[in-house]
């Protein structure tokens, strides 16, 4: 498929906008996505918008991480997805002077088929995840010889101080900041399963849902603090 799509992007001044880029095109490991909707994160979005996302100072860039959409073009080495297929989690990549911010609030996406590129014997490469979490100190006295503190988390605060002195000689520091896309992935069989008894209605979980042309109202809201739960932005 080619021509161009909508997407909405931070400009190196940090004004957001609606932006038209090229329409992306899929490898032979990749599918193209038409994206249904996306979820506006209170968290990471926010963050970018303000230029304050740990790590990440490529601007301007398309944001939108948490899309689902419809599988409608396949690459020739992908064997997983079928045309018609629903997937979460499809991405844009850099494209017309703009980075990726993940760009899930796009008309069109891109998911990797992982099980095709290792069964012709390559490695994809690693996914860019980052996260920052606070330790409490307090805890310190509560850790037994050869244990280990596990954060959890992201936080606003990009530094810590530690004081171990009432730790004992020896003991670990893990931080357990974001899973990765194969711990998400061995979710999403019960998480549906859920959904499809009626145990998870969705729908308890979202504020509103949003036309993709008022996608800098969902943001306001946010900022103005207006919005409980879930802004999803739909197209």
């Amino acid at each position: 498929m080619t021509g161009n799509m909508k997407g909405y992007a931070i400009e190196k001044d940090g004004s957001r906008r609606i932006v038209t880029v090229p329409i992306p095109k899929p490898d032979p490991y990749q599918a193209l996505v038409k994206i249904e909707a996306c979820g506006v994160c209170n968290g990471t979005d926010i963050k970018l918008a303000h230029q304050n996302f740990k790590n990440f100072s490529t601007y301007p860039a398309l944001l939108g991480h948490e899309a689902v959409g419809s599988i409608v073009e396949l690459g020739e080495k992908v064997s997983s997805f079928r045309t018609g297929d629903r997937v979460t989690l499809p991405f844009g990549e850099d494209t017309a002077g703009y980075y990726s911010g993940w760009g899930g609030y796009s008309e069109y996406g891109l998911v990797g088929d992982i099980a095709a590129i290792q069964a012709d014997g390559l490695t994809p490469d690693s996914p860019y995840w980052v996260g920052v979490s606070a330790i409490i100190n307090t805890a310190m006295s509560l850790i037994v010889p050869g244990g280990k503190i596990c954060c959890y988390g992201i936080s606003p605060n990009l530094q810590m101080n530690l004081d171990w002195s009432r730790a004992p000689y020896n003991w670990g520091l893990q931080f357990e900041q974001w899973p990765s896309k194969i711990q998400e992935g061995e979710q999403h069989k019960q998480i549906c399963g859920w959904i499809e008894s009626g145990q998870l209605v969705p729908s308890q979980y979202i504020s509103e849902e949003i036309p993709f042309e008022e996608i800098d109202r969902a943001f306001d809201m946010i900022e103005q603090k207006k919005t409980d739960l879930k802004n999803v932005i739909v197209f």
